[in-house]
């Protein structure tokens, strides 16, 4: 997973509607999460099933005081679940057929995520 940019079109803001200054994401997936990634740089997760496995996507401001543990909900900006399946059939869509989509081991695609609040995010 790498993390290309952050959208300019809505600026990212903390709970407290203060303006994000230093975004950065964590991401987890199948009980394991990646510590704070910057634009540009990349994580990798072991997935040994697509079906039913969500990418979290949590965006915090590191430059709030409280981006420390325990007082992480004041530094939130948003989040959100990604389905791997959608990966793995956007990725699918451009390959060279089914047989090729279900033995390959690395899937490309460039996703537009919307972030949803907090409460929203901890209904899941």
């Amino acid at each position: 997973i790498e993390l290309f940019s952050f959208g300019s079109d809505y600026p990212l803001q903390r709970a407290d509607g203060t303006k994000a200054m230093k975004p950065v994401v964590v991401f987890a997936l199948g009980g394991r999460c990646s510590g704070a990634v910057r634009m540009g740089n990349s994580v990798r997760f072991p997935v040994d099933e697509v079906a039913g496995s969500d990418l979290g996507v949590y965006v915090f401001d590191r430059s709030s005081t409280k981006f420390q543990m325990g007082s992480e909900d004041k530094a939130f900006c948003g989040g959100c679940f990604f389905p791997l399946t959608l990966l793995v059939s956007h990725a699918g869509a451009v390959s060279s057929g089914l047989q090729d989509c279900l033995t390959r081991r690395h899937f490309q695609a460039q996703q537009l995520l919307e972030l949803l609040s907090l409460t929203v995010v901890r209904c899941k």
